[in-house]
């Protein structure tokens, strides 16, 4: 991912997806989830953890650009818009 908050990925990069995602269990649920506001990547995966009680999770991780941009992109996940991320994330088939 770019500091702009696109997802981008290689062929490499799709291929260890795939891998990722064939290797969960095929019933049951995966844990997926973005970043919340000004969270750096630590602090992310942290709060993720903790939400998801420990269990196996993938983090969309979506840099901060600052208060007000985040706050643009949260209200354009909010009312529907979406946001690249947010749009990258449904289309990889998550």
């Amino acid at each position: 991912m770019n500091m702009t908050g696109r997802m981008i990925l290689d062929d490499a990069g799709i291929e260890k997806l795939l891998r990722f995602f064939s290797a969960l269990p095929t019933s049951g649920h995966v844990n997926v989830g973005v970043n919340g506001l000004m969270n750096e990547l630590g602090e992310a995966a942290g709060n993720l953890g903790r939400a998801f009680d420990n269990q196996r999770y993938f983090l969309a991780y979506n840099p901060s650009q600052g208060i007000f941009a985040d706050l643009g992109q949260s209200l354009r996940d909010a009312i529907g818009l979406g946001t690249d991320i947010s749009k990258q994330l449904s289309m990889s088939g998550v």
